[in-house]
C-alpha cells in the first residue's frame, strides 16, 4: 500500500492568504492519508500473521519428530536423527552413520559398524603376516601372536603363560584372528580337482570329479553335455560359436549367413532344415577370403536335405573358415 504524500503544513511565518490555501488543502488531505494509513496498517498486520505462521511451519520442518509435517513428507531432524513413522525400519542417518549395537535394516549395518570390522580385519591380516609357529612349553606374554602347526591358522595369546596343548585345541587362552572365512569347504579334497558350490548359499564348496593337472591338462570324468542353440532365422544370421558348438536353424527363407564372432580354433556343428526347399549362400567375407572353404563335395557348398536336417561342421583357422558336410543322409 503505497500513501500519498500530504501537501505542504501552513506555517507560522506564512502571510494570511498564503496560510488560509495551505490549511485548506492540508486539512483536505487528512481524510486520503488516514484511509491509506489504516489500509498500510492492516497488511502489516497481516504480514505480521503470516510470518509467524511461516515460522511455524519453518520451525516444524526443521525440528517436528512427532510424525509428518505434510502427508508423507518429515522434517530435517526426524529423517537425520529418527522420528515417529520416518524411518519405516531403514534407519535413520544417524543410524546409517554410527550405529553399533546391530544391524540397521535387515542384514545391513552402519559406516562406522563396517569401518570397525574394516580395521578389525586389517590389524588381524597385519599381526597374521607376521606370526611364528607355536612351541610347545614357550611362556607367551598377553598379545603374543604364533599359528598352530595343526591348522597353520593364526593365534592370539589372551592371558600370559605357557602350556603344551596347540592353540587350536585350547581356545581358552588363544584366540584365532586368521581363517575362519565366510566360505567352507570338506574336510579333505582331492588333488588337482576344481570345487563346486554345495547347495544355494554360495558358501559351502564340495568337490568335483573335473580336474586340471599342473600341466595344465583338462581330465573330464564323463561326456560334455551342451544346450543346443536355435538360431533366430533372418536375412543374414549370425553363426556364433559363443552360443554353443551345437547349434540348429530352420529357414523360412534362402539365406545368407555370417561368422562376425568366429575365432580360430571355435567350430560349430550346424544342423540345417531347409524349410521349403530354401537355400543358404556361404560367400559372406565375415568367412574370410570369398566365403567358407568346403572340404566336401569336391570343394562345392553342399545341397541342403529336402527332409529332416543337413550336418554341417564349420571350423576357423588362420582367419578363414572351413566347412564340411557330416555324412550324406
Amino acid at each position: 500500500m503505497t500513501i500519498t504524500a500530504l501537501p505542504t503544513a501552513p506555517q507560522a511565518t506564512d502571510t494570511q492568504a498564503v496560510f488560509n490555501t495551505r490549511a485548506f488543502a492540508w486539512v483536505a488531505a487528512l481524510n486520503t492519508f488516514v484511509t491509506q494509513a489504516n489500509a498500510l496498517a492492516t497488511d502489516a498486520n497481516d504480514d505480521a500473521a503470516a510470518a509467524l505462521s511461516y515460522k511455524t511451519i519453518a520451525a516444524s520442518w526443521a525440528a517436528k519428530t512427532d510424525g509428518q509435517v505434510e502427508a508423507t513428507d518429515y522434517s530435517a531432524k526426524a529423517w537425520a536423527i529418527g522420528g515417529t513413522g520416518v524411518t519405516g525400519g531403514a534407519g535413520s542417518a544417524k543410524e546409517w552413520a554410527s550405529k553399533m549395537d546391530g544391524a540397521v535394516a535387515g542384514t545391513d549395518y552402519s559406516a562406522k559398524y563396517y569401518s570397525t570390522q574394516a580395521a578389525s580385519s586389517a590389524a588381524a591380516a597385519a599381526a597374521a603376516a607376521g606370526a611364528s609357529i607355536w612351541v610347545s612349553g614357550t611362556t607367551y606374554a598377553a598379545g603374543s601372536v604364533v599359528y598352530s602347526p595343526i591348522d597353520f591358522q593364526s593365534y592370539r595369546r589372551i592371558v600370559s603363560g605357557a602350556g603344551t596343548t596347540d592353540p587350536s585345541l585350547d581356545l581358552t587362552k588363544w584366540t584365532q584372528i586368521s581363517g575362519g572365512g565366510d566360505v567352507d569347504g570338506p574336510a579333505g579334497a582331492t588333488d588337482n580337482a576344481i570345487p563346486r558350490f554345495d547347495g544355494t548359499t554360495g558358501k559351502l564348496l564340495q568337490g568335483s570329479g573335473v580336474k586340471i593337472s599342473d600341466t595344465n591338462d583338462l581330465e573330464l570324468p564323463a561326456s560334455i553335455k551342451e544346450t543346443v542353440f536355435t538360431i533366430t532365422d533372418v536375412a543374414a544370421f549370425e553363426i556364433n560359436p559363443s552360443n554353443g558348438t551345437v547349434q540348429v536353424i530352420v529357414l523360412g527363407a534362402s539365406r545368407t549367413p555370417k561368422a562376425t564372432s568366429f575365432e580360430n580354433g571355435e567350430s560349430v556343428t550346424l544342423m540345417i532344415d531347409d524349410g521349403a526347399s530354401y537355400s543358404l549362400t556361404w560367400t559372406d567375407a565375415t568367412f574370410g577370403g570369398s566365403g567358407v572353404i568346403w572340404k566336401t563335395d569336391n570343394g562345392v557348398a553342399p545341397r541342403l536335405n529336402t527332409s529332416g536336417y543337413t550336418a554341417i561342421v564349420l571350423w576357423k583357422l588362420a582367419g578363414q573358415v572351413y566347412g564340411a558336410r557330416v555324412g550324406d543322409a
